[in-house]
């Protein structure tokens, strides 16, 4: 195991004096770690199985923007944006950087898009080997030792899960938190260890700075065709979108699949973006039938992690 002190890259972020800090474990690494700190369950043949305890989905109710000058102006403020003072934002980091005092921490660098023309430096830093795991398994890794030597992060995301805000001092809807800052390309997440948490505030981030580069995100999978063409698959998570396009028999539009892309990634003119929802930016498709199916899969997922259903903007 790679044990490393934390130095001036994890004190930007406000985190000093932890115990250990693992940089940029392995798959197999993080993997013994789990099972050795009694995170998950081997199952049979061999995955990972992790609790996630009360929260077995997202709580968007308990997600905030931190509502500072550079960003407020492009946010489509609501009941999906919730916004949040800065003071606020500063008094939660200050509780969660407590928190990660005298703890063991595991940090992965990696990226959020392929293509490197739009893809984002992030790093996530978490209390739990399986959240790093995970982290490792969606973003983009880095093989070469010197270029992670050399990562500068745009974007930290701090996962304190057992950390648990108060609603009196903090201003949060509980004591699950999930708090953007986009001045400081800062996340901070606690009070759940459900690890989407992590995916979902990446991507949101993506979907407010890539619109800024005149890219337009997409919750979407993807067929490119032997010539270059698109097939683009949409849908609501779970409906079968990276089925569709991991299917070799499938063909693009006017074409044969040559490759596939992940799904949340897709291939257009040479460019690959990341993507999924919810939308942060102002601009939104004008179309009652999407935001039905949209707040039709708000209320699913609401039902499903046991949290109150989002009220439609």
């Amino acid at each position: 195991m790679l044990n490393v002190s934390a130095d001036q890259r994890l004190e930007s972020v406000g985190i000093v004096d932890p115990s250990s800090v693992f940089w940029n474990l392995s798959t197999a690494a993080l993997y013994q770690e789990a099972v050795a700190r009694r995170e998950g369950t081997v199952a049979t043949s061999g995955p990972l199985v992790c609790r996630t305890g009360l929260h077995t989905g997202r709580s968007p109710r308990d997600r905030f923007l931190v509502d500072e000058p550079s960003s407020a102006g492009r946010v489509a403020w609501g009941d999906v944006n919730r916004p949040m003072a800065p003071d606020r934002f500063d008094a939660v980091h200050q509780t969660v950087v407590e928190h990660l005092r005298g703890r063991d921490l595991f940090v992965q660098d990696c990226y959020a898009g392929a293509d490197p023309a739009h893809r984002l430096r992030v790093r996530v830093v978490t209390e739990k080997a399986w959240h790093a795991l995970f982290a490792r398994h969606l973003f983009i890794t880095e093989s070469d030792r010197s270029k992670l030597a050399d990562h500068a992060p745009e974007l930290t995301v701090i996962n304190a899960a057992s950390c648990q805000a108060d609603p009196r001092v903090h201003g949060t809807n509980s004591e699950v938190f999930i708090l953007l800052n986009l001045a400081k390309r800062l996340v901070l997440i606690g009070g759940t260890s459900y690890a989407g948490e992590i995916k979902k505030s990446v991507f949101s981030v993506m979907n407010y700075l890539l619109p800024l580069r005149r890219v337009l995100p997409m919750h979407c999978a993807a067929n490119v065709g032997s010539s270059g063409d698109v097939a683009v698959f949409f849908g609501l998570s779970g409906t079968g979108k990276t089925t569709l396009s991991s299917d070799p028999r499938a063909p693009a539009h006017r074409g044969r699949r040559a490759r596939v892309e992940r799904s949340r990634r897709v291939q257009l003119r040479g460019r690959v973006l990341c993507q999924d929802d919810p939308p942060v930016g102002r601009g939104r498709a004008a179309d009652s039938r999407h935001d039905e199916a949209f707040r039709d899969g708000a209320r699913e997922r609401d039902h499903r992690s046991g949290d109150p259903p989002a009220r439609s903007r």
